[in-house]
């Protein structure tokens, strides 16, 4: 039987230029970034995870001038593109489901772009554990995924051939998990994403972690 993680991992790495290629130009997140990049202090230290082509650093290096960019990833050939895209970022080789390898130090920023979509539940809940004992008093989390019940999770084929199982995530159930947390949401957006086989909804969130912990 084939591991999801693994074939999900081998897939991104030859995929890597083609999905750069494709959303390059895409804005529709832009608001999604723009409510993050405001909210960070002066001299953040940022990482974005499960970075692909590190499409939200780039948007803040082309606004930000004080922020210390780092990009972390699971598929090599991604972070080859962060590094020929965004020289100053320092880029991390991370398996997503295992969180003992989060980058260390403290961040005030960690963005996690449609990353979970890519992992199983029990991993996203240990990430972003990882995230909260990582995160300064007052940082701040991107979070956007794919909305759906868990049911329609399973392997999907793309145009290419390759093969990815795809998890949806119930935003109501996460939302409340993640404010028991402790998190605190300062942005929501959720918007439809049309495809060739229908529609999708994608949900975009910037949490906070409180000045003083819960």
């Amino acid at each position: 039987m084939d591991s999801p993680i693994a074939t999900n991992l081998a897939s991104w790495q030859e995929l890597a230029e083609r999905y750069e290629a494709l959303f390059a130009s895409e804005r529709r997140y832009d608001a999604s970034y723009a409510a993050f990049a405001e909210a960070l202090p002066a001299g953040a230290r940022v990482l974005e995870a499960g970075c692909g082509p590190a499409f939200l650093l780039r948007y803040l290096a082309e606004r930000l001038d004080d922020v210390a960019l780092h990009a972390a990833d699971g598929a090599p050939a991604m972070l080859n593109l962060v590094q020929a895209r965004l020289p100053q970022a320092r880029c991390h080789l991370f398996d997503l489901t295992q969180p003992q390898q989060l980058p260390t130090g403290v961040w005030q920023g960690v963005a996690l772009p449609f990353c979970i979509s890519y992992i199983d539940e029990a991993a996203t809940l240990a990430l972003l554990e990882a995230v909260w004992q990582s995160m300064a008093a007052g940082g701040l989390l991107y979070l956007s995924f794919t909305a759906g019940t868990a049911h329609r999770s399973g392997w999907v084929q793309g145009i290419t051939g390759h093969r990815m199982f795809f998890y949806f995530y119930h935003a109501g159930r996460l939302k409340a998990r993640m404010q028991q947390q402790g998190w605190q949401l300062i942005y929501n957006e959720r918007l439809a994403y049309y495809r060739r086989n229908g529609r999708e909804m994608h949900q975009m969130w910037v949490w906070q972690k409180p000045l003083q912990a819960i």
